[in-house]
């Protein structure tokens, strides 16, 4: 009896002991009962709404992408900042503006001709929503459907026509306004649209520009990979959503590379975006048996590195990044060495087994691997490939015969942490999905990661 009651005092003890030192109960940003109160407004929104969204993936290297973005709201229109970026460095690779009426939604398919001399365009798939600049030049936002632009190398030295394949993109607002939805909406041409941003030089005659606002959180995107080169799956995923981006209109919109708004503008700055995307440690399931012909990988982007090493141009602080990288003049970030960031995997199979496990209480000792690209493809098996052509794969993740299982991803290291008032949580800003075929492709899926934080004082 004495021995059961210490025990179980012991327990209790450590119990709480444990549950008072762990706070991790605040995940992106968000608070429960249980966990500490958040020190940002900003958050990433479980409920799939926002005023800034990150796509987080596109590829058109034999695939071509639908991208989708709507207003949700009944009574308010929207504009927004779209901006492409390439996946090695980040450099943006397009940028313009798109004003959504009330209830309205836009889409674009991004594709690619196989010659890698030249880049990807973007073709309108939309009829009515105004965009700036005007892809077709008339001011006719009618006239759009099927209008196609390329996305440019202009912004970079080190960006090639190829490079504009592959990447991410960032849909953030700008200012909002009362509006109704159909064909008395506010604002109904591209040059309307860009005098409401309040690009400097553009006059819509006869047209009033309406009293902006805040954009409220009413945001909602995805994109739809279609593997057209091989098999016929389609890789397809929602946007990860910023709430509470900002708390004013953006006062100061641009077309120039890298105008605002950018996820630097955020009005509780880059730290606090760094903040709510923050992982210390990612799950992944794979499966890659033969049975089924299985392959999988894993893509991770870092949206907010090449922002956070430019806040910081000395290289010494870079938030939560290496500390090392620097932005270079041809718009690469560092060398071989300092652009990347070390992770470490623990691979299990579904017997609880890991490669070259002990016997008894210990798993093997984590793999050790570099992620230097902005987006990061990793590939699941010895000698996989990848399931859609890719220029961004890192390398494979060794399983050791392993048929289905998880993998460990631990992002936690000395000095990789993030501070918002009292609080700090460790791991980097990523955004990464898990990509998963059957039957050569033909069936599929792309699903965010699920994921730990470690948040404490």
């Amino acid at each position: 009896m004495i021995k059961k009651s210490f025990l179980t005092a012991l327990l209790v003890a450590i119990g709480i002991f444990a549950f008072s030192l762990a706070q991790a109960d605040q995940i992106d940003g968000l608070a429960n009962s249980a966990g500490p109160a958040s020190p940002t407004t900003i958050y990433v929104n479980p409920g799939g709404l926002g005023d800034a969204l990150i796509y987080g993936y596109y590829n058109a290297r034999g695939s071509f992408n639908l991208i989708r973005v709507v207003n949700v709201s009944t009574n308010t229109g929207v504009s927004a900042k779209v901006r492409f970026r390439e996946g090695e460095d980040s450099n943006e690779v397009l940028d313009f503006f798109i004003c959504l009426s009330a209830g309205d939604q836009w889409s674009a398919f991004l594709i690619d001709d196989g010659n890698v001399n030249n880049p990807a365009q973007l073709v309108w798939f939309d009829d009515d929503t105004p965009t700036f600049p005007d892809p077709q030049g008339n001011n006719v936002v009618t006239d759009n459907f099927l209008a196609s632009v390329s996305l440019s190398t202009a912004a970079a030295t080190s960006v090639t026509a190829d490079d504009t394949k592959e990447g991410y993109l960032e849909i953030i607002g700008v200012s909002a306004w009362a509006d109704v939805p159909g064909s008395a909406k506010v604002v109904d041409t591209p040059n309307a649209c860009g005098e409401t941003i309040g690009i400097f030089g553009i006059d819509e005659p006869g047209f009033v520009a309406p009293s902006l606002f805040d954009v409220p959180n009413v945001l909602a995107g995805n994109d739809y990979i279609f593997n057209v080169a091989a098999g016929a799956g389609t890789y397809a995923y929602n946007a990860t959503p910023l709430a509470n981006f900002r708390s004013t209109i953006v006062a100061n919109p641009g077309l120039g590379t890298d105008d605002p708004p950018r996820l630097s503008d955020a009005t509780e700055t880059l730290n606090a975006v760094n903040y709510v995307l923050t992982k210390a440690t990612e799950h992944a399931i794979y499966d890659i048996s033969s049975l089924l012909g299985g392959g999988a990988m894993i893509i991770n982007t870092f949206p907010t590195k090449r922002l956070s090493i430019e806040l910081d141009p000395l290289g010494t602080l870079n938030g939560p990044f290496n500390d090392a990288a620097i932005i270079e003049t041809d718009g690469e970030i560092g060398d071989s060495v300092a652009r990347c960031e070390q992770i470490s995997l623990l691979v299990w199979d579904d017997a609880e087994n890991t490669p070259g496990a002990t016997v008894g209480f210990s798993p093997s000792e984590p793999v050790v691997r570099s992620k230097c690209d902005e987006v990061s493809v990793l590939l699941v098996g010895d000698t996989a490939t990848a399931l859609l052509n890719t220029e961004l794969d890192q390398f494979n993740i060794p399983v050791t015969g392993f048929q289905l299982g998880h993998i460990d991803i631990t992002l936690t290291g000395t000095g990789r942490t993030t501070t918002v008032g009292a609080l700090t949580t460790s791991g980097l800003p990523v955004i990464s999905y898990e990509l998963q075929g059957f039957i050569d492709g033909f069936f599929t899926h792309m699903l965010p990661l699920r994921y730990t934080t470690q948040i404490g004082p």
